[in-house]
C-alpha cells in the first residue's frame, strides 16, 4: 500500500478520478460513475469549472452568472439506515463535475506539491497522527479494503 501523498501529481489524480475514491458506499452494480467521471474530465482538461458556468439576463437587463452556489440541490442527497431501524442519516454525492474540477485543480503540479509540502510540515509535529490519508492498494486488495484493514490496525487496535 502507498499513502496518496506519496504519489506524483498525475498519479494522485489518476487514483482520485476512479470510481471508488468518488464515493466509498455501496450501490448495486448497475451504478457506475467510471465513464461520466472520464468524459467530464476529458471535457475540463486545462480549463476551469467556471469555463463552464451559465449566464443569463435578468429582468433589468444585467447578464448574471449562475454559480454551483445558487442552487440548493447540486449535490445528490440520499439517506441511508445501517442497522435497519431508526437511525437514518443523510449522505451527499457531490456532483460529479465539481468532483472533478477540484481533483483537476488539487493535483495541479504546484498545488499537488504544495499539498505534500504541508503535509510533511504536519507530520513533524508529534502531536498531530493522520491516520485517514487514503491508501492506494498494490495488491488485490480494493483501496477500500486497504483503508478499512489500515484504519483498523492504527486506531482501533491502539
Amino acid at each position: 500500500m502507498k499513502k496518496i501523498l506519496e504519489l506524483s501529481d498525475i498519479e494522485a489524480r489518476k487514483y482520485l478520478l476512479k470510481e471508488e475514491s468518488y464515493f466509498n458506499f455501496d450501490l448495486p452494480k448497475y451504478f457506475t460513475f467510471q465513464e461520466l467521471i472520464n468524459k467530464v474530465s476529458e471535457k475540463i482538461e486545462n480549463k476551469n469549472l467556471s469555463d463552464f458556468y451559465s449566464k443569463r439576463q435578468n429582468n433589468s437587463g444585467e447578464i448574471k452568472t449562475n454559480y454551483p452556489s445558487d442552487f440548493e440541490e447540486v449535490n445528490y442527497i440520499y439517506l441511508n439506515n445501517k442497522d435497519g431501524k431508526f437511525s437514518w442519516r443523510p449522505y451527499q454525492l457531490i456532483h460529479p463535475a465539481l468532483y472533478v474540477s477540484l481533483v483537476h485543480k488539487i493535483t495541479e503540479k504546484n498545488n499537488w506539491d504544495f499539498i505534500k509540502k504541508r503535509f510533511e510540515e504536519f507530520s513533524k509535529d508529534s502531536k498531530i497522527n493522520c491516520s485517514s490519508i487514503p491508501l492506494k492498494s498494490e495488491d488485490e486488495l480494493s483501496d477500500k479494503a486497504t483503508n478499512v484493514g489500515n484504519w483498523w490496525r492504527s486506531i482501533e487496535q491502539k
